[in-house]
């Protein structure tokens, strides 16, 4: 049995593992041949860099909407309170 190191067709880069299917530094599909079928693949460039930046900036959108949401719910809590509390202070001084 031969051990062998896998390298990225595209960009050269050491690959960690057998199991990835894409380079993890230029997000080339990767595709292993176990040499028992004859196929010609052209390597095609996943964006994965792009498809990340997609996912943190979607969560960054829906981090600040959580913190909007809380700031509003606080907003409508106070708006609520305190002219109960007007209220309760006039009807209470004139009770007095």
């Amino acid at each position: 049995m031969k051990i062998l190191s896998l390298k990225c067709p595209q960009c050269g880069a050491s690959l960690d593992s057998e199991k990835s299917s894409f380079c993890s530094y230029c997000g080339t599909r990767l595709y292993l041949d176990d040499g028992s079928k004859n196929i010609n693949i052209n390597y095609k460039n996943e964006d994965v860099a792009k498809i990340k930046e997609i996912e943190v900036n979607k969560e960054l959108e829906l981090e600040k909407m959580k913190e909007t949401h809380g700031l509003v719910e606080k907003f409508v809590l106070f708006a609520i309170l305190v002219p109960a509390i007007i209220v309760l202070a006039i009807i209470i001084g004139a009770v007095l």
